[in-house]
């Protein structure tokens, strides 16, 4: 598993490959201390990060509706472009915990976060009031209003409101587990250490999914059930600032990194050469 453990090495061939491990067995295990929702389902499961994927909309019409769309891998460390317009997403070799979320639980604050203001107009090439050139502040100027930086004159642009995540999913929601989610080892301070050297997310050491999830697990609960109890206002649903901060929670919302090695790029070419069907699309 050292190929796991060393970033470089995560765009290699066959990396993609789920490791051996009994996932229905420990499933059993989570459920057994989390529950299933009323629909049957888990609310917490196992995944490995690259069977993990979602759909994201790329183009939209004149009123904001998307025409096309594509699948993504849903946690992702790093894109590689590899020509043509084309690329492809490398998720992290690790074991994931998601989160259930049921539809009626979100259905409301999804609508609220579905969309995303894309302004697509453009500012007149003259202040309309004072009618001075070069006229916009930049400080000042946010979103689709631009302030002129001599008389103070608010030009309101047009812009619609592009739908990125489409109608909430009517089969549940399942994001990462924030602050366990992503299973892994962690030691002597690697996780600031790395925030302060590179700003990024500390992936940890591999490490299968064992004892030690399941009793963090069980102190989640507890804890949960206890601010419930004291708390009688908490409820189980989201609101539009919870969810946004769920759905950008973990990798996936990430700042891609491009891959320069061709030699990589070869590699991840024939990785990926294989049969989609046999993803868990999420």
């Amino acid at each position: 598993m050292e190929a796991y453990d060393e970033k470089t090495r995560w765009a290699e061939a066959g990396i993609y490959k789920q490791p051996l491990f009994n996932v229905t067995s420990f499933q059993r295990q989570i459920d057994k201390v989390v529950g299933l929702s009323p629909s049957g389902d888990p609310i917490v499961r196992l995944i490995w990060a690259w069977d993990a994927r979602k759909w994201e909309n790329t183009a939209w019409d004149l009123a904001g509706n998307a025409t096309e769309g594509e699948w993504r891998q849903k946690y992702r460390a790093l894109t590689v472009d590899i020509g043509n317009d084309d690329y492809v997403d490398i998720s992290p070799p690790r074991w994931i915990l998601e989160e259930r979320y049921e539809p009626e639980s979100i259905a409301e604050s999804w609508e609220l976060t579905r969309y995303q203001r894309h302004v697509t107009g453009r500012p007149n090439l003259f202040c309309p009031s004072c009618h001075t050139m070069q006229w916009i502040s930049v400080e000042q100027s946010e979103g689709d209003q631009v302030v002129c930086r001599f008389c103070s004159n608010i030009q309101i642009l047009t812009s619609v409101n592009q739908d990125v995540w489409g109608p909430v999913p009517r089969e549940g929601w399942y994001n990462l587990l924030p602050h366990i989610g992503i299973i892994a080892h962690h030691r002597n301070g690697c996780c600031k250490r790395e925030w302060e050297e590179t700003r990024e997310i500390c992936y940890g050491e591999y490490k299968l999914p064992d004892n030690r999830e399941l009793h963090r697990l069980k102190k989640a609960i507890y804890l949960r059930n206890k601010e419930m109890a004291t708390d009688p206002h908490i409820k189980p649903e989201l609101n539009e600032v919870a969810l946004q901060q769920a759905k950008s929670w973990g990798l996936q919302m990430m700042r891609d990194r491009q891959v320069r090695s061709r030699t990589e790029l070869a590699e991840i070419q024939r990785a990926h050469r294989y049969d989609h069907l046999n993803r868990v699309y999420a």
